[in-house]
């Protein structure tokens, strides 16, 4: 008879037991919504709570959206609307009048603009057509015609010019009417109300760099287009009142590409421009804002590929600030808002920076810093390259566990409970690195809050953990190759150090970084290997012996597995070569509960005689007539790790696999010890995937005393995870004369209830399954 198991009574016939099971991928992170050069994004507040939103098209054709939690839009995973094809711009507006801001988009090569209507609690309704437009390039919204309801202005590179589409207020809209055209097409549209009459007029930018006047009539019509002004290539314009006359005057980038202001002539034309910085610039974008809360309106803009503002003095003279001093390129789509509701504007930009590889676009986010009086940035999303890495751990210690990823950017995701994430959180680390990091996770100085250590674009690499979710690189070595690292207390002086292998280095391929303290380093101790050509490549490290001291296990794609003895103060030697085994993947655990670490091996090739097994451990002792078990002659692993998955007491193997050759399958398995044989359990199979490497931990993500599992995927840059929904369940058999009973863990009560008077030893054992 089985039943849920609410409250356990220890009969002496009792078998306590569980399948293993797995929710379906949850994707956590992956390279797709990248933004590009191209990408186009807006600010609007989608759920009426006073914080603005980030609303971004990415490089995979998907519309998303950021949400802004008390100014934070990293807070939650972004929200995918729709897939869209080659949006050109974006913006956002109330079009039925619910009190609720809907997004608007434009397609510049699938000719259309389109509506998304705000379905309140996050949601947004399926695509709407307004209208067919050759060649969008720039879209506005406001209310033309005073009715009420916002209509629509939209600009063409094409024959089509500029239209407006005013509303009929029952979320439909009138054919678009054409107010200007150019044989060079336009590029850019602004609403406002130049001649100070209270109705909005619209000015264009062709492609050929003029600037044109739609005046409003108050009729619902417009005025035939009026040549007003000039910027140069590719630039953008906005107004801002000069000389406080009350009308608004341009500001823009004359003919040599200086940064000018144009006085407005009572809001019919423009002046002659006044030079307000005489260094010419590749200027791109420029935006109007008051950034210091003065009451005087600012210019924020590029200055010799760096980003700044100009501040407006009441003289009406400008200073240039500074906002970053790297080299940024091609700096586009400037967003310039509120977001935190600090009264002091924050900065959104696209931008791209040259590296070793290729240029590598960011989208970033600018905030003031009053204490250094700087800007910080954050980069919502970039290019992350592959993944080599990833590992579980509370960093704020919150009582959840967070993922931490091993992209070219080391990055982690914030659990906010129930088997939710945030977005991702970069590091301070390289952005223009292109190669995938090796990460691990650790108090390296003993208060209490995990750092991470990372082997980078040829460099070691320790982030401290400042306490308050952010990270300061404070030890930094170069390191031209790597494949894998470890760390544990080697010395036993109570301080973490660092493991490392470095199999394609001429020197040092295997050494021991001693940790001092407060983060200081002693150099490299190498452990040198007698057995000619062997390379190492994973490393564990254990007490093998029970001897009180971390000893280390290594193994070597192609000549075996060496088991080095550590004599107490951290140093090493050779103590059995287990020739008969190469591995790619290698993992120290208890498999038989005989209270000794076993070495768990898996070779990366299928066609490998021995795929995966188990060498156990003969009370401290590996030699060559140890017992060697095979888990699984027809499986590759590249990964491996090992925990009590379904609370029977017993530790499972778990592991990720792809097969260079057909068919090709990329799986996620579990293997349990039952019986005196393993038994196999397919997570997740992928096919063919083209992951090309894996990498596996294992960690209680929803705080349900499961162990969950977190993966990721090298080649097509894909971190994921699975919720544990394994169920414990109990059985009543016949009684066997054993009093024997394992219970582990207990996941629903903290009672154990005896019904007999009957003596009992008890066993206790940590996460992993080890005996505490």
């Amino acid at each position: 008879m089985k039943k849920l198991l609410l409250l356990i009574f220890l009969l002496k016939s009792l078998f306590i037991f569980s399948q293993i099971n797995f929710s379906a991928e949850q994707v956590l992170a992956n390279e797709k919504n990248t933004t590009t050069i191209n990408s186009n994004s807006f600010t609007a507040d989608l759920n009426n709570d006073g914080f603005k939103e980030l609303i971004v098209n990415a490089s995979d054709n998907t519309l998303v959206w950021y949400k802004n939690v008390n100014g934070n839009l990293l807070y939650e995973q972004k929200h995918t609307i729709d897939n869209t094809y080659s949006l050109r711009g974006i913006s956002a507006a109330d079009l039925n009048n619910d009190n609720l801001n809907d997004i608007i988009t434009i397609d510049s090569y699938l000719d259309k603009v389109s509506w998304y209507k705000n379905l309140g609690n996050d949601k947004f309704s399926n695509e709407t057509i307004i209208a067919s437009i050759d060649n969008p390039q720039s879209v506005e919204i406001a209310d033309l015609n005073k009715d009420g309801f916002n209509d629509i202005v939209v600009c063409s590179l094409n024959s089509d010019g500029v239209l407006y589409y005013l509303n009929k207020g029952n979320g439909t809209f009138e054919q678009g009417k054409k107010i200007s055209s150019s044989g060079y097409g336009f590029e850019k549209v602004k609403i406002l109300d130049l001649n100070n009459d209270g109705f909005l007029d619209i000015l264009s930018k062709s492609w050929g760099d003029q600037i044109f006047l739609n005046k409003n009539t108050g009729t619902g019509t417009f005025e035939p287009p009026v040549y007003v002004g000039y910027t140069a290539d590719y630039s953008s314009f906005d107004f801002l009142d000069i000389n406080k006359d009350g009308y608004l005057d341009l500001i823009a980038f004359n003919s040599d590409k200086k940064l000018s202001y144009y006085l407005s002539q009572n809001g019919d034309n423009f002046d002659f421009p006044i030079v307000i910085d005489n260094e010419a610039n590749n200027f791109v974008e420029l935006c109007v804002k008051d950034m210091d809360n003065d009451g005087l309106a600012d210019i924020v803009a590029s200055k010799s590929s760096n980003l700044g503002w100009y501040k407006n003095n009441p003289d009406k003279s400008f200073t240039f600030q500074t906002v970053s001093n790297s080299t940024i390129q091609f700096l586009k789509n400037l967003i310039v808002d509120d977001l935190n509701k600090d009264s002091i504007p924050e900065i959104i930009c696209l931008s791209t920076l040259k590296t070793q590889a290729s240029d590598k676009e960011k989208l970033s986010l600018y905030t003031y810093n009053s204490s250094s009086s700087l800007y910080d940035e954050t980069i919502i999303k970039t290019w992350l390259s592959a993944i080599s890495s990833i590992r579980i751990g509370d960093l704020n210690n919150d009582g959840l566990n967070d993922i931490v990823t091993g992209f070219s950017i080391v990055a982690w995701n914030k659990n906010l409970g129930n088997g939710n994430f945030s977005s991702q959180y970069l590091l301070p680390t390289d952005v223009t690195s292109f190669l995938s990091s090796k990460i691990e996770l650790a108090d390296m100085n003993n208060d209490g809050w995990i750092d991470i250590i990372a082997v980078t674009q040829y460099k070691f690499e320790i982030y401290k953990n400042n306490g308050n979710e952010t990270f300061t690189t404070v030890y930094s070595i170069p390191l031209l190759s790597f494949q894998d690292i470890e760390i544990a207390d080697f010395n036993n002086d109570g301080k973490p150090d660092i493991c490392f292998t470095n199999p394609y280095s001429t020197d040092n391929k295997f050494g021991i970084i001693k940790n001092r303290g407060n983060f200081n380093f002693e150099d490299i101790t190498p452990i040198n290997f007698s057995t000619y050509y062997f390379k190492p490549y994973k490393i564990k490290s254990g007490d093998i012996d029970k001897d009180g001291d971390i000893d280390i296990v290594v193994s070597s794609e192609t000549s075996s597995i060496q088991v080095l003895k550590n004599d107490g103060q951290g140093n090493f030697s050779l103590d059995t070569e287990l020739t008969e085994i190469t591995a790619d993947a290698i993992e120290l655990a208890d498999i038989d509960n005989d209270g000794y670490l076993d070495i768990i091996a898996a070779d990366g090739y299928s066609y490998s005689p021995r795929g995966v097994c188990w060498i156990k451990n003969d009370k401290g002792v590996f030699d060559s007539n140890s017992t060697i078990r095979i888990v699984d002659n027809n499986q590759s692993l590249q990964t491996l790790a090992c925990g009590d998955l379904n609370g029977d007491g017993k530790i499972e193997i778990v592991g990720a696999s792809y097969e260079y050759f057909a068919p090709y399958d990329e799986k996620l398995i579990a293997y349990s010890f039952e019986n005196g044989s393993f038994q196999k359990t397919i997570i997740h199979n992928l096919g063919d995937a083209v992951s090309l490497s894996r990498d596996v931990t294992i960690g209680d993500l929803n705080n349900d005393h499961k162990l969950d599992i977190a993966t990721s995927y090298y080649m097509i840059g894909k971190a994921s995870y699975f919720i544990n929904t394994s169920t414990l369940s109990i059985e009543d058999v016949q009684n066997s004369g054993s009093n024997t009973v394992h219970v582990y863990p207990n996941p629903t009560s903290d009672k154990i209830s005896w019904d007999s008077e009957i003596n009992y030893d008890i066993i206790i054992y940590d996460q992993s399954g080890r005996t505490v």
